[in-house]
C-alpha cells in the first residue's frame, strides 16, 4: 500500500522589506540602520554624531578663548572697554577662526 505524503507549506522568514516614507513635506526617510561588524547597528545619522564629536576636539573651546583674552587683558594693565579686541586677539593667538 502507498503512503499518501505529506506536504507542508513552507513559510518565508525573511526580512520585510522597509515601507516607504510618506511625509507631508516630501522629506526622505532616513537611512535604514547598516551593521557595523561587532553584531550592533549603526544610522548615518551615528556616524555623523561621531564625526563632529571627533572634529570638536580640535575647536578651541570658548573658555580656552575666555583665558588666553583675560591674560591678555592682565598683561595690558586690565583697561576698560577693550574687551572684544582682547577676544579677537585672544582667538588669533589659538589660532580659533
Amino acid at each position: 500500500m502507498a503512503r499518501a505524503q505529506s506536504r507542508t507549506k513552507t513559510t518565508d522568514t525573511a526580512t520585510p522589506a522597509p515601507r516607504k516614507s510618506t511625509r507631508a513635506n516630501g522629506a526622505k526617510a532616513k537611512a535604514p540602520a547598516k551593521a557595523n561588524g561587532n553584531g550592533s547597528a549603526t544610522t548615518t545619522t551615528a556616524k555623523a554624531s561621531r564625526s563632529r564629536a571627533k572634529k570638536a576636539t580640535t575647536l578651541i573651546t570658548q573658555e580656552q578663548i575666555a583665558a588666553k583674552a583675560y591674560e591678555i587683558w592682565e598683561s595690558k594693565g586690565r583697561p576698560l572697554g577693550h574687551d572684544i579686541q582682547n577676544w579677537q586677539e585672544a582667538k588669533a593667538a589659538l589660532g580659533a577662526s
